[in-house]
């Protein structure tokens, strides 16, 4: 590989923080509101021009908060967006409601509930590196239109999502060979969901895609095409509108897709770019072929899609402690630090299971703490850890910890866990 030099430069400190939160997501808004909370000088740094991740750009706009093991701020954000009307249906069972919100909705309250806690919020902002002293980072570096700069903080979370941070900051992590697929989410408008009741089993609909692929009108196949037809049968995205349908239009990375060779890397712009490439134009075929063969969509059209391809999975920091499908998850073990709880499955079995402390502490470097769906987990747990509700928590347990850590002016790793515990209960988490 080629070079060019980069002059050297002094680059100019836009704050010093006590917590600076790295991705405005379901985890580092979860992250940003508790360290605010807890007394902590807070920046949020967020890429895009909004917040909220996958629940508002990247139009994953359902979640699900089980009563029974889930609280705290995701709680507080469901039932504030029921409030003023950012739930437009809800389902599920009573420990379990499913709700679907609205995108534009819930980019507003997360602002709103971000500066009643105190959180100052910097847009439109890339981390681009950080800032060390041997073991301990101080801080990171972002670009933006206003150049290069840097951003000073006694803890650094990192809710980037493919642990950006840690990262650059030289933390272990983890890879799969063959990552979960990437996806890209949008809705169709003018569906008639009568018409499409006959439709919403997937069998029935597999048999529309065969058809079409014999007559040379679909060149994916049904396991690239993944529908959200309008009824619960097929997906709870069918609550938002029954004339708009969201459709998960190609799986990238699935039989037939071009990720199944070693490429396919979404921290590799180049994979990044051809994923959003590969999706975007296989919408109009799409289109076409809904139009054509699914009863109901006669008169359908585009009405939007998600900002960005959506990614399920990337780096694993590894941490003090790996969370493992078939050890943590199947046997549902407990842990002495734990700081949020989950239900999930392995091997057929539900099981509601502990995540420690140690998960999103990564091995080594300190005053960095990971949260979101890149904590220290293997690939199999990775699948029952990146929903929207338990990110949230987990960014409420980073951001406490974060605060708690510069108070106590000690290394996050060294903050004693029946603090943390405590504090998180008080503040709604549930821990037992």
């Amino acid at each position: 590989m080629d070079f060019v030099k980069e002059p050297s430069k002094e680059i100019p400190i836009m704050r010093k923080v006590d917590v600076v939160v790295v991705g405005g997501g379901p985890s580092g808004f979860g992250a940003a509101i508790a360290a605010a909370r807890n007394d902590a000088e807070t920046l949020l740094i967020e890429r895009y021009g909004f917040l909220g991740g996958m629940l508002t750009g990247g139009l994953v706009i359902w979640t699900a908060i089980d009563k029974l093991v889930e609280g705290g701020v995701a709680e507080e954000l469901n039932e504030k967006l029921v409030d003023v009307g950012g739930v437009v249906a809800e389902a599920g069972v009573s420990t379990t409601p499913l709700l679907s919100t609205d995108p534009e909705i819930a980019k507003i309250v997360l602002i709103e509930m971000l500066e009643e806690a105190g959180v100052e919020i910097l847009l439109h902002a890339f981390v681009v590196g950080v800032v060390k002293d041997g073991k301990r980072v101080k801080g990171v570096i972002i670009e933006s239109k206003s150049g290069r700069q840097a951003i000073l903080a006694d803890v650094v979370v990192d809710a980037s999502g493919d642990a950006d941070v840690a990262a650059f900051a030289g933390a272990e992590y983890a890879k799969a060979d063959k990552t979960m697929m990437m996806t890209l989410q949008g809705f169709f408008g003018n569906v008639d969901s009568e018409k499409v009741d006959d439709y919403a089993e997937s069998d029935k609909f597999n048999k529309l895609v065969d058809r079409a692929v014999k007559k040379g009108d679909l060149t994916i196949s049904e396991k690239q095409l993944w529908p959200g037809l309008p009824l619960s049968k097929l997906s709870p995205l069918d609550m938002v509108d029954p004339k708009k349908t969201p459709v998960n239009w190609y799986r990238v990375g699935e039989a037939g897709g071009w990720l199944e060779s070693a490429s396919g890397d979404c921290t590799n712009v180049l994979d990044l770019t051809k994923a959003e490439l590969t999706t975007r134009k296989n919408i109009l075929p799409i289109l076409n072929f809904f139009r054509k063969y699914v009863p109901g969509y006669e008169k359908t059209y585009l009405a939007y899609t998600a900002t960005q391809v959506g990614v399920r999975e990337s780096r694993l920091v590894l941490g003090d402690y790996v969370l493992t499908a078939d050890r943590d998850i199947k046997e549902g073990l407990m842990h002495a630090d734990v700081i949020t709880k989950c239900r999930g499955s392995s091997g057929g079995e539900q099981s509601v299971f502990d995540i420690p402390y140690r998960c999103i502490v990564p091995k080594v470097i300190d005053n960095l703490l990971v949260t979101g769906r890149c904590i220290s987990l293997d690939h199999e747990a990775a699948v029952q850890v990146r929903g929207i509700t338990t990110c949230i928590c987990l960014g409420q347990a980073a951001g406490t910890a974060a605060a708690l850590s510069v108070k106590s002016k000690l290394r996050p790793r060294e903050l004693p866990i029946a603090v943390l515990q405590q504090t998180l209960k008080t503040q709604g988490a549930k821990l037992e």
